[in-house]
């Protein structure tokens, strides 16, 4: 007759399989609900918010010119089908991102489909020019300045592009003429802005990127107008000649000065500064033509009275250390843009290793409690208050520093603050990992103390079974606590995401929407720039 092996109350027998099983389940399933809100509420927008061209639309101003016109192109073809007059920004897109062997054709049919755009004119202008059509470019920019009668902007590009439009590029009087009239028209200079959303922030390094590329595509016809004057100059110099020179050379100037002047419209002062992107592009290029024209009217002073003029060359020194400061804050723009994007990243990285490692110990604790067989009694032990504070103490901690991640500027710590954080989050997840081996230790008593009040004739046999039981309880409790606060984790990360999307408007892994377009220091550069020299 076989004896029926002793039970142990201290290590689960006669606990409420039933109840544990439900309550196992009920968590579970409030986990799985938790990661799921969260997935739905990112399809929903993502998917579901808006129908299928303008989802495509959206999708491609947040990505690369190479990845985006996928989308763009597909967004084109849909609204083409469904409208019988196709949406113009959505072909619009397309060509400010096609191949370069398409480019021409993309804006031509945009122009087509909205003819009264003025900055898509100017853009396309611009590109015409660089592909080497000078005469269309001239038409456009003067269709824009149709479209936009107060926007100095397309006179002056158009007298940029004068020189290459006849046959003679060396006669620049046309050109400078209209420079002249517009210098008195009183026109404010407006460069075009990027093709945006309303549901996007206009603020953050990505729309900064694509106004900056914006305003520097259209400064590239000043550079080769001021390079072919200061060449047309130099030739008529050696030679001697210099009448007419010195107020063409003025002329010049005067736009260079309106155009740093114009740099920060007066919509930048509102706290976004969204306006103020790409103005210290726009004032560089403004002291560029503002110093060369200085340089070649001195050399028509030393032609014409023998020496320099000392008022010319204290004017060209101001502007090139102006120059110099901005290029300086130029050159040091991606490096601290790359500092902040990899302060928006730490978070997201810091969750991955947390959810690693807690889910590593979840499948270690429980191929253990497979080998050990614990299963069936061990699994009821109730967790004890040691264990329950654990449960909020460490998911809390780990909540607290994800805000904490968000709230730190990464100048705040001296530059330390990511290696403090991640040591910071390595350290609790190590104290986290680790109590979960010392947890089953505190809580269960001994198998001599479980055997003490035991009756039996065979100890050694008591012991052994004890043994093997306070083992399979030791590791069950170690995989339910594992289990526990992982789930509770993912609870963390989820409600760390919601609260990121209620409150910043975006999600966390939008870092390129996130990251600093250092749209206030430029505003602040470009401001106490010009009050110097204005």
């Amino acid at each position: 007759m076989s004896r029926i092996p002793p039970s142990f109350s201290e290590y689960g027998a006669g606990g409420d399989a039933v109840g544990t099983r439900r309550a196992r389940h009920a968590f579970r399933w409030c986990v799985l609900l938790c990661a799921t809100f969260t997935a739905v509420l990112w399809f929903s927008e993502r998917f579901l918010r808006y129908e299928h061209a303008e989802r495509l639309y959206l999708s491609a101003l947040t990505k690369p010119p190479e990845q985006a016109r996928v989308f763009l192109r597909q967004a084109v073809l849909y609204d083409e089908k469904q409208r019988e007059f196709p949406t113009p920004k959505y072909q619009q897109a397309l060509a400010e991102r096609e191949e370069a062997d398409l480019v021409l054709p993309a804006y031509e049919k945009a122009r087509a489909r909205d003819p009264g755009n003025a900055a898509l004119a100017i853009r396309y202008g611009c590109r015409l020019f660089a592909a080497g059509e000078p005469v269309e470019a001239q038409a456009r920019f003067q269709e824009a300045g149709k479209n936009a009668p107060n926007n100095a902007l397309p006179a002056y590009l158009e007298a940029a592009v004068l020189p290459w439009v006849g046959e003679d590029n060396s006669d620049l009087r046309q050109s400078l003429a209209l420079i002249a009239r517009t210098n008195s028209s009183g026109k404010s200079i407006t460069f075009p802005r990027p093709l945006w959303s309303s549901d996007l922030p206009q603020s953050g390094y990505w729309y900064t990127h694509l106004r900056r590329r914006i305003v520097l595509e259209c400064s590239e016809p000043f550079y080769e107008f001021v390079g072919h004057v200061v060449a047309t100059a130099e030739e008529q110099f050696e030679q001697k000649q210099t009448q007419n020179w010195d107020s063409w050379l003025e002329h010049l100037e005067t736009m260079g000065r309106r155009i740093t002047a114009d740099a920060l419209p007066q919509e930048s002062s509102g706290p976004a500064g969204q306006a103020a992107s790409g103005a210290s592009i726009q004032a560089c290029t403004g002291l560029y033509i503002q110093i060369s024209a200085l340089r070649e009217r001195e050399r028509v002073n030393e032609i014409e009275l023998g020496r320099p003029d000392t008022k010319l060359i204290e004017r060209r020194l101001q502007l090139e250390s102006t120059l110099a400061e901005l290029t300086a804050f130029e050159n040091g723009r991606l490096e601290r843009i790359d500092a902040d994007r990899e302060r928006h990243r730490l978070p997201i990285r810091l969750c991955g290793y947390a959810l690693a490692v807690l889910f590593a110990c979840v499948i270690v604790s429980h191929l253990a409690a497979k080998a050990v067989h614990a299963s069936g009694p061990s699994t009821t032990l109730p967790h004890s208050s040691l264990g329950k504070a654990a449960f909020g103490i460490g998911p809390g901690v780990l909540l607290l520093m994800l805000c904490l991640c968000v709230l730190i500027h990464p100048e705040s710590a001296g530059g330390a603050w990511a290696r403090i954080v991640t040591t910071g989050w390595w350290l609790v997840l190590v104290v986290m990992a680790w109590f979960g081996l010392a947890y089953p230790a505190l809580t269960l008593p001994s198998v001599s103390d479980v055997c003490r009040d035991q009756q039996g004739d065979n100890r050694a046999e008591l012991l052994q079974h004890a043994r093997r039981e306070r083992r399979a309880a030791w590791v069950a409790l170690a995989r339910r606590y594992y289990g526990i606060v992982a789930g509770l984790t993912v609870c963390v990360v989820c409600v760390w995401v919601i609260l990121y999307r209620v409150f910043v408007s975006l999600y966390p892994w939008q870092t390129e929407l996130l990251a600093t377009g250092l749209e206030v220091e430029e505003i602040e550069i470009v401001r106490r720039v010009l009050s110097a020299l204005y």
